[in-house]
Formats: structure tokens, sequence, C-alpha cells
């Protein structure tokens, strides 16, 4: 961002210098190639405090990204914060960034990497402790252009600068406006145009003259590739960069939004297959501003059926008046569709997306039984600790049971098979705060089986089964269930959100987490459900939830057998029509599970035959009666079809 400064007397220089340079990709410099090419892998943070800028930059360079886009804002009581973008860095080219320069700095470093043979792709100049201060970008010049900058130039200066660069045959990359109390100084880059492109770049517009030139040059095929919101002499001022070039990427560009609703855009657009490329936080006399530049970065931006499975899935949120939903498709390992539509929490204006994080409710289940087979056929944890776990072993060689009728199988457990009680049959399920499965099972282990239930013959849908499976995992490997599923499934395959909500006494803050909702709509509350982490306590978006089904599709997470074993059916001779904690439909060639918790609703779908690689995933808050998710699916699946 560019902030309001005052200052009681400014060193205005006019520094012009060239040099024989770099490219690379920059937020500036958008139209180089790197940068443009779609797919990347990028990042992005804002409102970072100077300790957690350093924390991320050494993170983010350390796993091979570069950093595009730098803004420093002043937030109030001599307080600064930073924002970042960054892209993967995968020409390996060399960059560098420093923040928080004196003028002097800045200029030293700026010899320092000309002299290297790069070129600077982005400049900031901000207050800091009454004092001004400058950031700078700089990139390895692999592709030899020509470039120029210059900086605190008076509106004049700039103006012939900016003249005499164009007809030299330059196109400008990044402007940079303060106010000070000299008047406005502007700074610049400018790079060889060497492929001639189309470019323009208007400043000191008004909001009404931005929105024309924001729709005239769009019209006209052009993108915007920088933004800069100022104010001077008290009025709020615009200025932008515009690129026409032969990549045809789709942009979007944001202004003038309210933090909430910035970062709903950000999650549409990231969504959508956008990344950014510039962001800006301003202030105006409204309160502060945010904005952003995006570009297209992936193919589900362009995907065939989106347009068709946005229609379907907002009638259907309509039809049943859900607050939010949120979808996700893969075919295969591509992440086709990932939207969310509706309110993830209405109060707080925050919209759903595709990585909403939801209670998965019984969802978690097909999680809790995965884990169980992996141990089992694996024989040990991530840290190499020996596991002994057999499947077809009875229940009650690992818990204590009541001495009669228990005498089911863990397969029979997780096929619902082992005739264990479910809610509303006689007795009360575990409340408050459970650290461990085991302390659960403890609670409910006094009930017998259901009346007229026949072990290993008899159907009986069972939540609390699955506390006992949970508790069998921690005698085997004196683990939380809770620890464990984040320690062998989301963090050893990098699925960040599926987790225990109630690991601990509270939830853990989560900014993406859904607020839940009744049937009337009506905000409720969480309710503890740590008794039931495997059954119906787990929690996650519905990307993580798609790539743990595909991990498990792929033979990744288990091995091909046992995820056969998983997705087979028990006993055909049984009345369940489940495999190892994974409902079946062999007719359909799909496994699946649903679930129904504290104001959500989850399904997930995962088609089992070579030709068809779908995997749906959904959630919804503010369920209706008769809330139907497999027939949503199957609409969006006969479209897929189409």
């Amino acid at each position: 961002m560019r902030p309001l400064l005052f200052v009681l007397t400014v060193l205005v220089s006019l520094l012009s210098f060239s040099g024989c340079k770099p490219l690379a990709e920059g937020l500036a410099a958008l139209a180089e190639r790197q940068k443009q090419a779609p797919g990347l892998d990028w990042k992005s943070n804002r409102d970072l405090t100077s300790e957690r800028y350093g924390e991320l930059f050494k993170i983010y360079s350390d796993q091979g990204y570069r950093i595009i886009d730098v803004d420093a804002y002043s937030v109030g009581f001599g307080r600064i914060r930073y924002a970042m973008v960054w892209v993967k860095n995968t020409d390996g080219r060399g960059w560098a960034q420093y923040r928080d320069m004196t003028s002097d700095q800045y200029h030293a470093e700026w010899n320092k990497q000309k002299d290297k043979g790069y070129r600077p792709i982005d400049v900031e100049v901000y207050k800091k402790g009454g004092k001004w201060r400058y950031a700078g970008i700089w990139i390895e010049n692999k592709e030899g252009l020509d470039w120029k900058s210059n900086r605190n130039m008076t509106s004049t200066e700039y103006g012939n600068t900016f003249q005499e660069r164009r007809a030299a045959g330059y196109r400008l990359i990044d402007v940079e406006v303060v106010d000070t109390d000299n008047g406005g100084r502007y700074s610049g880059i400018w790079v060889e145009n060497r492929e001639n492109w189309p470019w323009a770049q208007l400043r000191n517009m008004s909001r009404t003259e931005y929105q024309t030139a924001i729709d005239e040059k769009a019209a006209a095929g052009f993108r915007v590739i920088d933004f800069e919101s100022y104010q001077l002499n008290g009025q709020q001022k615009y200025a932008a960069i515009w690129l026409k070039d032969d990549k045809k990427q789709a942009s979007a560009v944001r202004s003038g939004r309210t933090e909430v609703q910035f970062a709903n855009y950000w999650r549409q657009y990231r969504d959508e297959g956008y990344r950014l490329i510039d962001f800006e936080r301003y202030p105006t006399s409204n309160g502060t501003r945010y904005a952003g530049v995006w570009v297209e970065n992936e193919q589900r931006l362009r995907w065939e059926h989106a347009s068709d499975v946005n229609t379907i899935v907002e009638n259907y949120r309509s039809q049943n008046q859900l607050k939010g939903i949120s979808l996700v498709i893969m075919e295969g390992s591509k992440l086709q569709y990932q939207r969310g539509f509706g309110w993830a929490d209405e109060d707080e204006k925050q919209t759903a997306h595709g990585e909403s994080v939801y209670n998965i409710a019984s969802v978690s289940k097909v999680v809790g039984s995965t884990l169980a087979a992996k141990l089992a056929d694996e024989g040990r944890l991530k840290d190499g600790t020996r596991v002994n776990l057999d499947l077809t072993k009875q229940t009650r060689d690992y818990i204590e049971l009541p001495g009669t009728g228990h005498t089911h199988t863990i397969e029979q457990l997780t096929a619902h098979l082992g005739c264990v009680r479910h809610y509303n049959m006689g007795f009360n399920s575990p409340t408050g705060y459970h650290a461990t499965a085991l302390e659960a099972s403890e609670k409910i282990n006094n009930q017998g089986i259901r009346a007229g239930c026949t072990v290993g013959t008899n159907y009986g849908y069972s939540t609390h089964a699955y506390t006992h499976l949970g508790a069998v995992l921690e005698e085997v490997t004196d683990r939380p269930v809770a620890q464990l599923v984040e320690e062998e499934i989301a963090d050893r395959y990098r699925l960040p959100s599926l987790r225990a909500m109630y690991r601990f006494r509270s939830l853990r803050p989560d900014y993406e987490r859904v607020r839940p909702y009744s049937p009337g709509g009506n905000e409720i509350n969480y309710s503890d459900n740590s008794w039931k982490v495997l059954g119906g306590g787990l929690e996650s978006n519905m990307v993580d939830l798609a790539k743990f089904a595909r991990l498990v599709q792929t033979g990744t997470i288990v091995s091909q057998d046992t995820r056969d074993y998983l997705w087979t059916r028990l006993d055909a001779t049984s009345s369940s029509t489940y495999g190892i904690g994974w409902d079946t439909n062999a007719a359909n060639n799909f496994v699946e599970h649903g679930g129904d918790g504290t104001g959500t609703r989850t399904y997930l779908r995962v088609y089992t035959d070579n030709q068809t690689q779908w995997i749906i995933a959904v959630a919804a808050t503010a369920k209706t009666a008769g809330l139907n998710l497999p027939a949503l699916t199957d609409q969006i699946v006969t479209e897929l079809n189409n």
C-alpha cells in the first residue's frame, strides 16, 4: 500500500540509472514469462509483523519460492505491517529483497544488485518511526533486458521521464506514489519492451476516472498488472499499469474493498484458478481499503463443466435454503473444481469457499477405518514405532467390553456388523471433553449389544462403535487417536485441515471454519465431540478431504491391496453394504459416506473403476429436513458425463 505520509522536510532526489539487466517475474513485471506461466505455485500473506514477515520469508525461500511483491504500511501508533506475494522459482533464477532501508541504503543496494546483473522489479516507499523507508525486490536478468528506474520524482519530473522512456522503447512495470508536505513523489521501474506489447499507464485518477479506464481498457484487451491508490491534497487518487500481451490470460482486479471483502475475493479467485500478483492496502476517508490484481493460473478456470456445476450448486443451495455450501471435484489427480456459495459466517460476512472447514461428521469414519487398516497392514507408525494390530481379531482382545454379546471383530465393528448400540438406544452418549478414545470408550463399554441383533449378520449403524475403534488404536500405539490422525494422515500427506475438532478442550482458532446453523438458519454453537473422534469428530475442508480420497484411490496412504480391502463389502451374506468403514456401491462403481453433524452435512463419493476417476466432496450448513447430498452429487455426475 501507499499510505498518506506527512513529513516536515523531504530530501527529493531524481535518480536515473540504467543497466544491462534482469527480467523475471515480479509483481510489476507480470509480462515476464515465468511470472505469467500458468500453474505456478504461489503464496501470499498480509498484515504481518516484522517478526512474522521474517519467519515466513525464510520458510518460503527454503521451499524454493521467490518474492514478487512487497507492501509496507502503517496501521497506527507507529506500527508497520507488511504484505508479500511469492511464486515458485521454477527456473532457479537469483533474486534479492530488502526492506526498511534508508534512501542511502537503498541506493547502495541498488548499485550492488546492478553490479551482480540483477534489476529491480518492485520498489516500496513508506514511513517508519517518522522516517522514510524503502523496500525493494531485484531479480537476476537472465534475459539481458535493458532497464531503468527512478524514484522520488515530482509530478513534472515523472511526466517528462515517462515520455522519454516510452519514446525510447521502454515499458513501465511498477509505479509508486506517496504524498509528502512538498507534494506527491513518484517512483517507477521501466524495462525494455522487447516484444513491443501495447501498454498504458494512467495516474492521479479519481475513482470515476479510474473505473472508466478499467472498463475501456478491458474492452480493448488490456489487463491491469499494477495498481496504486494514494491521497494527494486530501483527495483519493488512483494509478494503474495495463498490458496487452499475447498470453490471453484472464485477469481480475478488485479495489476499494474492506478487509473481509478482500478476504472473500482472495478465496473466490483462488478457487476459480487465479493467483494474486499485486496487493495494496491504503487509507481512505472511509477507512482502510484493500486491493488486488489476479491473473489466470490454473486449468480449472477454463474447465468446461464449471459454469453448469455452478448453476447446479447455486440452485440446490437456494432450493434447500442452505446458509453455505462447498464443493470439490477431482478427476484423477486434477483438481478440476473447488467453489463455495453462500455464507461461512453470515454475521461476519465471510463467504463460503472451496477451502472452508466443516465438521465432516460421520465421514470421519472413512478416515478412522483407513487409519486402522494402514496400521494393521504396515505394522508401524511413521516414526518407526512398531504396531501389533489384527483387524480380524475380536475387539475385546484389545479393550475391555461387557462379558457377553460383544464378540465382534474389529472388521465387523468398522462395517457396522458388531451390533453396537447407536444414539437413542437406551443410554446417554458421553458428554464433555475426553482426551482419549479409551476414556470415552470406558463410559459406554458397559452397554450390551442391540436386542435381536446377530453379530456378523445384521447391519446396525453405530457411531459409538468407532469410539471403540479409536480406543483399540490408542491401545496398540499408546497415542491419543486425535494425535494419530494428525501425525499418520494429515501431517504425513499434507492435509493440514484434516484433524480432530477437539484435540484440546476448546476449538483451535481457524478463520476458515464455518459457523454451524440450525435447520431454521439460526447460528448455533459446536458441541464437544471429542468422545467420537473417528466416529464424527474430525473436521476438514473439501479440498483436503478429496485429496485424502485420491491418496487412498492411488494406493498411496494404503497399499492397493489394502485399498481394495477397504472398498470391498466385508460380508456379502450379511445385511451390511459396508467394507472397512466405506459404504460400497458396486453396481455404480463407487464407494461413499455421508455425515450429519452439528449444523452441517457432508458427503464423499469416490469412483472405483479405472475409467471413471471422479472424486466429489461436498459439505453444507443449515440443513433442511431431508437434505440429500447424494442426489446433488448424482446431478453433478450427470453433467460430468454429458
